[in-house]
């Protein structure tokens, strides 16, 4: 869609999100299991902590906001 109305070509994403963060499949203990994860807000970051406990790494300044966690995505 983006070619027909703009002749822009999009790079590939593959699991990954232009906005989101963290957004993709992550593999898990065990054979073949997996979960797929899509924070797209603050809120959603702050539940996801609560779910898995609130670990320590959780709390660190570089995923205190979504702006944040956006720009290490890729690290």
């Amino acid at each position: 869609m983006e070619y027909t109305m703009n002749g822009k070509i999009r790079p590939r994403l593959g699991n990954r999100d232009e906005i989101m963060a963290p957004h993709g499949c992550y593999p898990c203990q065990g054979d073949d299991k997996w979960v797929v994860i899509a924070i797209s807000n603050d809120e959603e970051w702050q539940a996801l902590c609560r779910v898995m406990g609130n670990p320590d790494w959780s709390r660190d300044e570089k995923f205190s906001d979504q702006y944040s966690r956006w720009q290490i995505r890729m690290s």
